[in-house]
């Protein structure tokens, strides 16, 4: 005849394993919203402004000027939004406390939206719209 183990161990072990794990996901909560919290304190320095944009309708570029206004260096993440649905992507640095210019090559002249948004900080982004692109030959 085979035995078990007696209902008591049985609950003490139950117990025992829920307390592990419980463990266990309360270390990993905690070290999660640590980090959630740093970055955030980290974003709120986070601040950029496109300042101009323009299209060479001759060369197919785009020049944007960027102001980051912010204590943080930032890494952008540039995506132009054409009229019919499709992207064209790119990455921008660009140092705290600077205001610098990029051009990106082989644009469409079709242009409806471009935005750019913090790699680090997803919530801090700008775009233009393509009523504020100018347009030059």
């Amino acid at each position: 005849m085979k035995r078990g183990i007696s209902p008591l161990v049985a609950t003490f072990l139950l117990i025992a394993f829920t307390l592990v794990v419980a463990g266990i996901l309360a270390g990993w909560a905690t070290n999660l919203a640590q980090q959630q919290r740093a970055l955030a304190e980290e974003c709120q320095n986070a601040h950029f402004l496109i300042k101009s944009a323009s299209y060479n309708t001759t060369s197919s570029r785009l020049a944007l000027v960027v102001d980051n206004w912010g204590s943080l260096d930032l890494n952008l993440s540039v995506t132009i939004i054409y009229k019919d649905g499709s992207t064209q992507s790119t990455d921008f640095y660009i140092p705290a406390q600077q205001v610098r210019s990029t051009v990106i090559d082989g644009v469409q002249s079709n242009i409806d939206e471009v935005t750019m948004r913090s790699k680090r900080c997803n919530m801090v982004y700008d775009s233009i719209s393509s009523d504020y692109i100018k347009i030059v030959s």
